[in-house]
């Protein structure tokens, strides 16, 4: 049996979020502004199963660090799913070329959505941010310096939707 790798461009990114689709580079306000969940986390496994409608998707879990923007309690640990994946000894292997990969044992800020009670879904293909010792992947920001910015977009979102609610 012969293996077929699949590369899908835009359509995959539609079973995800509209953003992936569109292709635009959001800055952090709007990854913020997108996001239900925003948490630091360590990735420690990365699993690509098959859907009873034979798509290829990924699980990662990881273990979070620490929670800037939630409205419910977040676990200590979370299974992101996205589109894509490598199965070994499966017909396919799918590969989305505008979902980010999540590396195991990499450390991450994690924008995200709820798509269920304990499944979560990166905002956007830009919605991982590595970190990588005391600097983030973002314009080459300290972590400091990114999560005081991070924390004032967060600020200015509360801020806006308890303005929303009068």
């Amino acid at each position: 049996m012969s293996r077929r790798i699949i590369t899908i461009i835009v359509a995959g990114g539609l079973m995800v979020s509209p953003v992936f689709a569109s292709q635009i580079t959001l800055d952090l306000s709007e990854l913020v502004d997108l996001s239900e969940v925003i948490v630091t986390g360590q990735v420690l496994a990365e699993i690509p199963f098959v859907q009873d409608d034979h798509q290829v998707e990924t699980e990662v879990q990881v273990q979070v660090e620490e929670v800037f923007l939630s409205n419910d309690a977040v676990d200590e640990y979370i299974r992101i799913i996205y589109p894509g994946g490598n199965i070994p000894d499966y017909q396919y292997s799918v590969f989305i070329t505008d979902t980010p990969t999540l590396e195991v044992g990499e450390r991450y800020f994690l924008f995200l959505t709820l798509e269920s009670a304990d499944n979560y879904h990166l905002v956007s293909p830009q919605g991982a941010i590595k970190i990588s010792k005391e600097v983030v992947s973002y314009k080459g920001s300290l972590i400091s310096d990114f999560q005081e910015i991070l924390k004032k977009y967060i600020d200015q979102k509360i801020t806006n939707s308890q303005n929303m609610e009068y």
